[in-house]
């Protein structure tokens, strides 16, 4: 195996798959988001496997292609992977404006033996760095934490909890670690994500603060975007249906009739534009505009049949047999 790539292949697992409390609950735990957060998402895994949906991509796509990768890390270091142990994932980012990705952090929330896999690609990425040039894997010791380094490309560490924190940058690591340990400015996840314990169960949940557009350099049409007080996306599947929505919220009245409007519009020029396409005129029937108080919001329904057809339709006859 390329020695260069073994640490890309220990992170696949939660970066293919991201592609966007007590460890294992389904909702983003007070605590790991900070304050100046302009940008959450989170994938909840334990809930995409109890729908049609998730079923039909874990035996299409995710068993035949992260199979091949767990088989070869067990190859490697004789270490058993599972992604079905991966419960969430979380990302979030405090910059949209200036190297955004330098501002990104990655949670992983699971079960894998996660030092015991870091351990092992060091002790084997260092053999490989004896034979000449670097090792593209290094660990060093952080205000008492292990921290790896992947060719100084991308950092991570793993947590007391089993918590995997991965960023790009080491300042952004070193940031979320902190936060982790009580020593920064959380947030309420319900100040950027929204939702309540009492809502139902989204598999994904996309959320926008409400200074999110700081710094962007926004075209004409789109200077509205900075009179919102942020949005949020969400998306589960309920019954025959896999529904999605967008609420957007305003700071005032005229923006929310003025943002209700735009959407309005842009179903009736897709209306026009669909012609005698079947599947347009389906998805265009699924979409409803409405607004309450200080917020727009777009609902989205569509048949999980049609949904796990179009997903077994563009999976390789070969993935999809195995």
């Amino acid at each position: 195996m390329n020695m260069r790539l073994l640490p890309l292949a220990l992170i696949t697992l939660a970066l293919s798959l991201s592609q966007g409390a007590p460890l294992r609950a389904a909702s983003i735990p007070a605590g790991q988001i900070p304050d100046n957060a302009k940008w959450v998402a989170h994938l909840d895994l334990d809930e995409l496997q109890k729908t049609r949906v998730g079923e039909t991509l874990a035996r299409a796509i995710l068993d035949p292609q992260l199979g091949e990768l767990a088989a070869r890390l067990r190859q490697t270091l004789g270490i058993g992977i599972d992604w079905r142990q991966i419960h969430g994932i979380t990302a979030y980012g405090t910059d949209l404006a200036k190297h955004p990705d330098d501002h990104t952090v990655l949670l992983v929330t699971s079960d894998l033996p996660l030092t015991q896999a870091l351990q092992g690609a060091v002790a084997l990425a260092g053999q490989g760095g004896a034979k000449g040039g670097p090792s593209p894997i290094q660990k060093f010791d952080q205000e008492g934490s292990s921290l790896y380094s992947f060719n100084g490309e991308g950092f991570a560490t793993v947590t007391d909890k089993n918590l995997l924190v991965l960023a790009k940058s080491r300042p952004a690591l070193s940031n979320a670690v902190l936060l982790l340990q009580g020593k920064g400015h959380p947030a309420a996840p319900s100040s950027i994500v929204g939702g309540n314990g009492s809502a139902p169960k989204e598999v994904l949940s996309v959320g926008l603060s409400d200074s999110f557009h700081q710094g962007l350099e926004l075209p004409p049409q789109a200077q509205v975007l900075k009179r919102t007080d942020g949005a949020r996306l969400s998306l589960r599947e309920a019954g025959d249906s896999l529904v999605a929505k967008l609420a957007i919220r305003a700071k005032a009245a005229d923006v929310v009739e003025q943002l209700q409007q735009a959407l309005q519009g842009l179903m009736a020029i897709a209306s026009l534009g669909a012609g005698e396409n079947p599947q347009v005129q389906q998805l265009l029937k699924g979409l409803k505009v409405d607004r309450q108080e200080n917020e727009v919001g777009v609902a989205f329904q569509y048949p999980v049949s049609e949904v796990t057809r179009l997903i077994e339709a563009r999976v390789p006859k070969k993935s999809a047999a195995r």
